[in-house]
């Protein structure tokens, strides 16, 4: 195949391309980008599926993954193919995958690959992609929020909680402090989505459950189905601490649980 060019790219035969407006990153005081870049070389074969009807046509703001050799796919969190699960850079303009004659045509792109960045303008933008995006390749995003996977294994914000809770998608990264002084203090995990991850922490005699907002998707203690996890020993279950963390089992979402208190404690499970 060949390997048309744009701009940042080494030379070479290229077809017309459709692009559209978009300026992923920030610019300083004298009007330099905030950007770093990584050349990277895309397949005429790969589409974005989420370009409804123009799926020839990658987006400007397209999450790309990029291999050690400079091949980029876009990011996909449920692909079957492990590399493709790990952000790596985004595509910083629209880039027109068929030559004129339609035929699929390599393309030579140089990646944004940190910065400061539009999240407003990051197409497939997820926690997990954000969270790898932020500590490995040093970009920084306009708003703090859904920051907290970036941050784990160290919780980024303490919260305590005396009564039931909810999760909230926008809590991510938090530790709760279960200290319902009368009953176990019971959480409710949000819709599971890749890359939420969140901890709690029993500081109180009374018990703590965690239950999925679904069923049958927290993986535990010698099971793929659980539907909820409590601590029910009074006097037993202080210092009881799990982690749960949204990945891809194949294709599906799972919760996978960490235990960061004693072992010994009495557990239950369900179902």
């Amino acid at each position: 195949m060949a390997i048309g060019s744009l701009p940042f790219a080494t030379p070479g035969p290229q077809a017309e391309i459709t692009s559209s407006e978009v300026q992923i990153w920030y610019k300083g005081w004298g009007g330099d980008a905030l950007m770093a870049t990584v050349d990277a070389t895309i397949d005429g074969a790969e589409r974005d599926a989420g370009n409804t009807g123009y799926t020839t046509t990658l987006r400007g703001g397209l999450l790309l993954a990029i291999d050690s050799t400079g091949a980029a796919v876009p990011y996909d969190a449920d692909s079957t193919t492990v590399g493709d699960r790990i952000a790596g850079g985004i595509l910083p303009f629209s880039v027109k995958m068929t030559d004129a004659n339609g035929g699929d045509l390599d393309r030579r792109v140089a990646a944004v690959r940190g910065g400061l960045i539009k999240r407003s303008e990051a197409i497939n933008l997820d926690a997990q992609a954000e969270a790898v995006l932020v500590r490995a390749s040093h970009m920084l995003f306009d708003d703090p929020e859904p920051n907290g996977a970036a941050f784990l294994p160290c919780a980024l914000t303490y919260e305590e909680k005396t009564a039931d809770y909810t999760v909230v998608a926008a809590d991510n990264g938090k530790c709760f402090l279960a200290n319902d002084a009368s009953n176990a203090c019971a959480f409710t995990l949000p819709t599971i989505a890749v890359g939420l991850s969140f901890e709690f922490l029993n500081v109180n005699n009374n018990g703590m459950s965690i239950a999925s907002a679904e069923t049958g998707n927290i993986i535990y203690d010698n099971s793929l189905v659980l539907d909820s996890i409590a601590y029910t020993g009074t006097g037993d279950c202080i210092g009881a601490r799990l982690r749960f963390k949204a990945v891809y089992l194949g294709t599906t979402l799972k919760w996978i649980v960490e235990t960061l208190g004693p072992d010994a404690q009495a557990v239950t499970l369900s179902p």
